[in-house]
């Protein structure tokens, strides 16, 4: 009995056994078959991709769509790698032939679109792209789509389409209160300087709600705005919510004030930026406190602050102000070698203090709101820092 069970199972096994293989072998044949009717170029086309050789690959694959050029595929590949070269009208031909067929399913034209849009762009046919990146809002790839116009609208500070593509869909990018709000800062600086009031608190108002009132750039714009209208009242009111909440801020306040006023109405700032430095000494504004104080102060009082800020947080545009007023109290015969140490320091300050993005490093003379190269909005704290090290300017 014992024996007939073990025979019974060991026909079971071995009937599995054979149905394993034999469907084994039917896989590999139907592997085999497959790979064989692939164009040998298009195997040698990958195989350069996986070690990195993208001059053969291409090669490889151009040989492999003359051969067979019917898999879109193979067509997308070949043009991608076409444009990863800089071979940009030859990817936007293969990529306008594939869009022309009339086979392709609506995944597939929709890629195809994508492809050519990216084309353009990185061609710098930005009208192209724009429309390509058009055709896609609403599909599948709406978000990528949008993200790509708001950028590129960007570069072209088309701030008024940039919000029109952020309100229609918010969700579709990342931080896009953050970048409303800026496009609204934006629009109100530009009707602050046409004097269109009207619009200026539309913006703003808009701006306040984008990105909280607090916030600085907000601020900024309300300052400019009770600046242009002389509401003093409301300008100091401002400045005082800023001391308060952003002081490292009161750089790009100092510059603004100071620019919007006649230089004899400066006595009545000073009380305000004493305060200011006595309180902040690290804001990297002391070259435009110097020039308040040699014009309606006390020499002596600047020479003593620089003399404090100079124990407390020394660099390299706080000792150029110091030695701007040691120019100015020395004796005249040591004048002019003071003057020649001064002028040394000063233009290693103008070379090398900069404002620096915090997303990609940039560095630039000016303050920006937006990194002119990364496109991040808001990476570039208000204060300079001194860089020996070689990286990009402006």
């Amino acid at each position: 009995m014992i024996w007939d069970q073990w025979w019974y199972a060991l026909l079971i096994g071995a009937l599995f056994f054979a149905l394993g293989w034999i469907a084994g072998r039917i896989d590999l044949r139907a592997v085999t078959r497959a790979a064989s009717q692939l164009p040998r170029a298009y195997l040698t086309g990958l195989n350069h991709l996986l070690h990195g050789r993208r001059d053969q690959a291409l090669e490889a694959l151009l040989a492999a769509a003359e051969l067979h050029p019917g898999p879109v595929e193979l067509q997308l590949a070949l043009a991608a790698l076409m444009r990863d070269r800089g071979e940009y009208e030859r990817a936007i031909a293969i990529h306008r032939a594939l869009a022309a067929r009339s086979e392709l399913t609506a995944q597939q034209r929709d890629e195809v679109i994508a492809e050519l849009a990216l084309d353009y762009h990185r061609a710098g046919f930005l009208d192209r792209a724009e429309a390509a990146y058009r055709q896609m809002l609403g599909g599948p790839r709406d978000g990528w789509a949008r993200a790509a116009l708001v950028a590129i609208l960007q570069t072209e500070r088309d701030w008024n389409q940039c919000l029109a593509l952020l309100e229609a869909a918010p969700e579709a990018l990342p931080h896009a209160q953050l970048l409303q709000m800026h496009l609204h800062c934006e629009l109100a600086q530009e009707a602050i300087s046409r004097e269109d009031w009207a619009t200026v608190a539309h913006h703003w108002r808009a701006a306040c709600e984008a990105g909280g009132g607090q916030a600085l750039r907000t601020l900024l714009v309300e300052g400019e705005w009770r600046l242009a209208t002389q509401d003093e009242a409301g300008v100091r009111s401002v400045w005082e919510r800023i001391e308060r909440i952003h002081p490292d801020g009161l750089a790009l306040v100092l510059d603004k004030w100071l620019s919007a006023l006649p230089v004899e109405q400066w006595p009545t700032v000073l009380p305000v930026v004493r305060r200011w430095f006595q309180r902040f000494p690290q804001i990297d504004a002391w070259a435009r406190y110097v020039d308040v104080e040699l014009q309606c102060g006390s020499a002596d009082e600047a020479f003593r602050r620089l003399q404090e800020a100079m124990r407390v947080s020394p660099d390299l545009m706080v000792l150029d102000a110091y030695l701007r007023l040691v120019v100015w109290m020395v004796p005249e015969g040591w004048r002019v070698e003071v003057d020649r140490v001064r002028s040394l320091v000063h233009g290693y300050v103008e070379r090398l203090a900069r404002y620096h993005c915090q997303k990609c490093g940039f560095k630039a003379k000016q303050h920006h709101w937006r990194c002119p190269a990364c496109g991040e909005w808001g990476t570039f704290p208000p204060r300079r820092t001194v860089a020996f090290e070689g990286s990009r300017a402006q």
